[in-house]
């Protein structure tokens, strides 16, 4: 029984005496200060803490996108004759990239130029008539003059019984038809207004269907709208294609943009470094679906870049340079939050920071961290130590100093 009892004691002593020693190296070794006797101080390499204007640094992944893309579609069924163009060509605007047999296309146009010529012609005789209409005005009003005259002069002859109820009759049938032709002249000069004002819709209408002729030759003959890179091709020689069936399609040249979504911490110009050149943020905009929102922003992408609409890339984004900020390398940052301070006496101290982000300095990188509590003229561990412990003797071998003088890189 009493074996039983020492073993169970000896078992929960060494239990409890790994779990302390965990603790001390979970917790970054805030165990006892001061070393044993006779232990040879560590040599180590430290970092002066020298705050200044950093420009925190993040590694983002996004999307490429193109702000301008366009799908080319024929506006009638047609027979493609060729595919001029290959899929990843650059083009030019106005480049023909499709042949297609554009020969109902141009019958028509033909149909719609030969209706607008009709309609000009119309028109100019329009004109005409209404020139002579004006002309023959008075010279209908003197006839007609002329006829009631005669008329009076027909009646005095019969009153006295020197003229027939025939030449009577007569005399009054010329009054009639003098009257009539004045009424349709003046008439026709009255509705000459509302006649032009038809024959202007009719231009109208006739001109707006000369113009969708004239695109839809042009379609048919596949023009690039722009200069772009062709993406796809959804067409082959010798094929048959209905009305509205996209050709193929393609993006702006100058308008490809990585997208990536923004943290609510990233304000002011944000810069991207992609492709070895720096690019600044373009736009920001925000997305709502299904009662969730999203922000993103768009960098403009070098004009030699590779990358292609839909591929997923990485790059560095900085932000603007934020005073009194240190920064320090990897081997400093333990447990994601704390590092390691060495006093006057060559003794390490832990000490908890906020890191803001990374940061890339003569080709190494660096956590960014606020430096408002740090001590003056202080010194940073730089050696990443595998076993350490607060209050632990080091001897410093080399003390390095940071100055912002490659910012941006």
């Amino acid at each position: 029984m009493l074996k039983t009892v020492i073993r169970i004691a000896l078992a929960l002593f060494i239990l409890g005496a790994a779990i302390a020693i965990a603790a001390v190296m979970l917790n970054g070794g805030d165990g006892p200060q001061g070393d044993g006797e006779g232990t040879p101080a560590t040599e180590v390499d430290a970092l002066s803490i020298t705050p200044g204007a950093w420009a925190p640094q993040a590694q983002w992944t996004g999307e490429v996108v193109a702000r301008q893309r366009a799908e080319l579609t024929v506006p009638a069924e047609a027979d493609v004759n060729d595919v001029l163009v290959d899929l990843g060509a650059s083009v030019s605007r106005g480049d023909r990239l499709v042949d297609l047999d554009t020969e109902e296309a141009e019958r028509d146009l033909a149909l719609a130029q030969s209706e607008l010529r009709e309609l000009e012609i119309s028109r100019a005789q329009m004109l005409a008539q209404h020139a002579l209409d004006q002309d023959m005005l008075d010279h209908e009003r003197e006839l007609l003059e002329q006829a009631e005259r005669s008329l009076t002069r027909e009646q005095g002859l019969r009153d006295r019984g020197a003229s027939t109820e025939a030449a009577l009759e007569e005399a009054r049938g010329r009054v009639v038809q003098a009257r009539q032709a004045l009424r349709q002249r003046e008439s026709s000069v009255d509705n000459h207004a509302n006649d032009l004002a038809q024959l202007d819709a009719q231009e109208g209408r006739a001109q707006i269907s000369l113009a969708r002729r004239e695109e839809a030759l042009e379609r048919a003959q596949a023009p690039a709208p722009f200069d772009g890179v062709i993406d796809d091709i959804l067409v082959a020689e010798g094929q048959r294609v209905a009305a509205g069936q996209t050709l193929l399609s393609l993006y702006g040249t100058n308008s490809l943009k990585w997208r990536v979504s923004l943290p609510r911490a990233a304000q002011g110009d944000l810069e991207a470094h992609v492709d070895g050149a720096w690019v600044a943020l373009e736009r920001r905009s925000a997305r709502v679906a299904e009662g969730a929102s999203s922000r993103y922003g768009e960098f403009a992408l070098p004009a030699d870049v590779s990358w292609a609409p839909g591929e997923i890339h990485e790059a560095r984004v900085q932000w603007p340079a934020i005073e009194n900020y240190q920064l320090i390398p990897s081997s400093s940052l333990y447990s994601g939050n704390r590092i390691f301070l060495i006093n006057d006496e060559e003794r390490l101290e832990t000490f908890v920071v906020d890191t803001l982000g990374t940061r890339w300095h003569n080709g190494n990188e660096y956590w960014v961290i606020d430096a408002t509590d740090l001590p003056e003229d202080g010194r940073i561990l730089t050696t990443r130590l595998a076993s350490i412990l607060s209050g632990m003797e080091v001897s410093v071998a080399d003390t390095e100093t940071l100055t912002a003088d490659s910012a941006g890189e």
